[in-house]
């Protein structure tokens, strides 16, 4: 019964479970149109213009369609997916953590360049983001 009693207290705590059925949905498919090798992409559109162009200026939607399930691969989109977060931002944030962990060994050491390199950093990446949602 000890392990029901909450510490420094005189009665029981209320324990109630609730079990309902989540219902669970599956989130969509979306082209994942930065990982497409353009050049494959390019090349494959290039041959189906030259072998049936009449064809294609009229069902112009269809061809789209065919080429893009070939070559674009399908993701799922998280709720908390940045679409707008590039790998230079990633590139950006992982030498601000290095500088900020330099800065930190250095504490005693007065004016080190790494405390100046980590004061400079956060200002290159905040703007940088600022950048990469007005683009966005």
């Amino acid at each position: 019964m000890f392990g029901l009693h909450p510490p420094v207290t005189d009665h029981l705590s209320i324990i109630t479970v609730i079990k309902m059925p989540i219902a669970h949905t599956e989130s969509p498919l979306y082209c994942d149109f930065y990982d497409v090798d353009w050049e494959v992409f390019n090349g494959t559109f290039k041959k189906k213009l030259k072998s049936s162009p009449a064809n294609l200026l009229t069902n112009r939607n269809d061809y789209n369609s065919l080429i893009i399930t070939e070559h674009v691969p399908l993701c799922k989109l998280c709720a908390f997916t940045m679409c707008w977060w590039t790998p230079a931002l990633s590139d950006l944030k992982k030498c601000w953590t290095k500088a900020e962990h330099a800065a930190y060994k250095y504490l005693d050491i007065h004016g080190h360049p790494s405390k100046e390199e980590a004061q400079h950093l956060p200002k290159e990446l905040a703007s940088a983001i600022k950048e990469a949602h007005t683009v966005h």
